[in-house]
């Protein structure tokens, strides 16, 4: 797809520009910018938000406020989460409350509640899953915009390779310490991620909210950048199309120190080296390595969690949880479980010497996540003694 043309450009029936100057959203639309055409554009936008946690969660919001992803329009706001609410979220993911981290809501779920509460015209559309390269096209399908709200370079990667295969732009976003990121991508256009970092950094050489925390000033500011990036996409504005074109960059931001840095992109895209996008060139087939080189791993250290994420086994899997959770409170007692139609939890013993006590969650589809230890080997182990496999 190409990005929206600049809605200078599109006609708008008078009636319709006057309605949208009267509603809702008129003081946005207000907004030269923007304009009546422009929020009409947001109305329609279709997007996908992979990761709903702390920059997830401002995105979301950020969108569902304006006006983007409307029923009545024929767009939608989709997000997808793989992860629960626990009280240590509620410092930074500004969508939860302590209510949800006690019933172990699922954070795609608790997220269409409090936004379905905020704007009743969005078409929302929560999903409880791990996006990975076996199920992200059918998550993106019909999405005119991809936005990153995760917390790790896998998912980034599979952004990335699903951006330049569908034409799709998308925005890299991510918080750690007291800084934080924001980069538009057009494919064809402007660089990828893989133009600017062509490889993850291996483990324990960057920082992660597990070893440099995070504040929320910085996830506030960094999505904020990339929500803005959004509306300009969406609204078709020449600085979602034209404007990153001719000046395409990496937005570096110290809410800490108070800067915020431009980083250009074009020599990195026009030198032609990247071996994802070929810098736009025509005919280039690029490698698609986590889309379908199969570059993702079976398993994932969660930032900020102190815990393991162990994928679903292949095709899925349906679980009893009433039964798995009748299960667990026979073997370790009604308040070791706790249990919605969701998911299962149980608390185990501590899986490391001398650390906290453990805590294995498996959700319907399969998915466990182990907390108490970040080697994937233990969590495997702790799955296989808690939930047979």
């Amino acid at each position: 797809m190409t990005v929206p043309p600049d809605p200078a450009a599109a006609s708008l029936d008078p009636e319709a520009e006057r309605a949208i100057l009267a509603g809702r959203y008129r003081k946005q639309a207000r907004f030269g910018p923007l304009g009546a055409a422009g929020q009409a554009r947001l109305a329609a936008g279709r997007v996908l938000i992979v990761g709903c946690g702390a920059t997830g969660s401002v995105l979301a919001e950020t969108l569902v406020r304006a006006g983007v992803g409307l029923n009545a329009a024929g767009g939608w706001v989709r997000w997808v989460d793989r992860d629960f609410v626990e009280r240590s979220n509620l410092a930074r993911q500004t969508l939860y409350t302590e209510a949800d981290a006690a019933a172990r809501t699922p954070k795609a779920i608790a997220a269409a509640e409090r936004l379905a509460r905020i704007n009743s015209e969005a078409a929302l559309d929560p999903r409880v899953e791990d996006a990975t390269a076996d199920n992200i096209e059918r998550l993106a399908e019909g999405a005119t915009l991809l936005l990153d709200g995760s917390d790790n370079f896998e998912a980034r990667y599979l952004l990335n390779d699903l951006s330049l295969e569908t034409g799709v732009p998308w925005v890299y976003c991510g918080a750690v310490g007291g800084g934080g990121r924001a980069m538009p991508a057009l494919p064809g256009r402007t660089a990828c991620l893989r133009c600017v970092l062509p490889d993850p950094p291996p483990p324990g050489e960057t920082d992660t909210c597990d070893t440099a925390g995070v504040i929320l000033p910085a996830v506030n500011i960094a999505a904020s950048f990339a929500a803005g990036f959004a509306l300009k996409i969406l609204g078709g504005l020449k600085e979602g199309g034209a404007g990153f074109v001719d000046d395409p960059h990496l937005l570096m931001i110290d809410a800490w120190g108070g800067t915020v840095r431009k980083v250009g992109t074009r020599a990195l895209f026009e030198s032609g080296e990247c071996p994802a996008c070929g810098g736009g060139r025509p005919g280039f087939e690029g490698e698609r390595l986590w889309l379908r080189g199969g570059r993702g791993s079976g398993s994932a250290t969660l930032c900020g969690r102190g815990g393991v994420q162990l994928a679903a086994p292949p095709g899925g899997a349906r679980i009893d949880l009433d039964a798995l959770a009748a299960r667990w409170r026979r073997a370790a007692g009604e308040e070791a479980v706790r249990a919605n139609r969701f998911l299962a939890a149980v608390e185990t013993p501590p899986l490391e010497a001398d650390g906290p006590p453990g805590e294995v969650t498996i959700f319907a589809d399969g998915r466990v996540i182990v907390t108490g230890t970040t080697d994937p080997a233990r969590a495997r182990q702790a799955a296989s003694e808690w939930a047979g496999g």
